[in-house]
């Protein structure tokens, strides 16, 4: 019996639901990563979110791929690690259809303003680098520490910022990647996302050529994924 297809409405929703987790995460982590107190478990739980945010970009992917194609084959569909999406989707479609982009301001004219909306492709060499991160995030929360060799309080600081200094880099990076993005579909067009308010998990914003196709509505509470509540104020992470 055929499995029933999500509609092209649904499909965006998700999309939007997706992106919203990705918001938050991006922003549980960031509270981790430039937290004063930092840990073992502050870093754990920080290369946690880093490896969730791969598979949420992965899985954006693939959403795009059913909006834009209809049909993609089961297998890919119950595919979980973004090496295998990302591979099989590259031969359906050669570049993804997710993309960077920003928003600069061309001319204001009394209480108007112009933009230009500016697209950057991401590159080959951008997936391998979330596929990488996936791989050693996966690697590190699946050592044995109980079986390092022991070390000492000196040799423990210079190992924990270096391995936050490097993370946080990375985290730096999938945030410049994702905050402001668009998906560039031949026939709807495009649709922009702007996850927003940095210091709120709020909904991302969306803003989508005329034309292009409704998404439908669905029901969602941040508190549920969100491991802090309130506004965040960036200010008090300074570590």
């Amino acid at each position: 019996m055929p499995t029933k297809r999500d509609t092209p409405e649904v499909l965006a929703a998700k999309y939007i639901k997706g992106c919203w987790i990705l918001k938050i995460r991006l922003m549980s982590s960031r509270r981790l990563l430039w937290k004063n107190e930092f840990s073992l478990i502050h870093f754990e739980q920080a290369v946690l979110q880093i490896r969730k945010i791969t598979e949420g970009y992965a899985q954006l992917n693939l959403l795009l791929g059913q909006i834009e194609h209809s049909e993609i084959p089961n297998k890919i569909k119950n595919f979980h690690e973004p090496p295998k999406i990302l591979n099989a989707l590259r031969k359906i479609e050669k570049k993804p259809l997710l993309a960077r982009a920003k928003m600069n301001l061309m001319e204001t004219i009394g209480t108007r303003k112009k933009w230009r909306l500016e697209f950057e492709d991401i590159t080959p060499e951008d997936e391998k680098r979330i596929c990488y991160n996936w791989n050693q995030c996966g690697r590190f929360l699946h050592d044995q520490i109980i079986q390092e060799p022991m070390i000492t309080e000196d040799e423990m600081s210079s190992v924990l910022f270096e391995n936050r200094n490097s993370l946080r880099a990375e985290h730096q990076w999938f945030w410049n990647l994702l905050w402001n993005h668009a998906a560039k579909l031949k026939d709807m067009k495009f649709f922009f996302i702007n996850f927003g308010d940095e210091s709120t998990t709020s909904r991302p914003i969306i803003g989508k050529e005329a034309g292009f196709l409704e998404i439908a509505d669905f029901e969602f509470h941040p508190e549920m994924y969100s491991d802090f509540t309130g506004d965040v104020d960036w200010k008090d992470y300074t570590g």
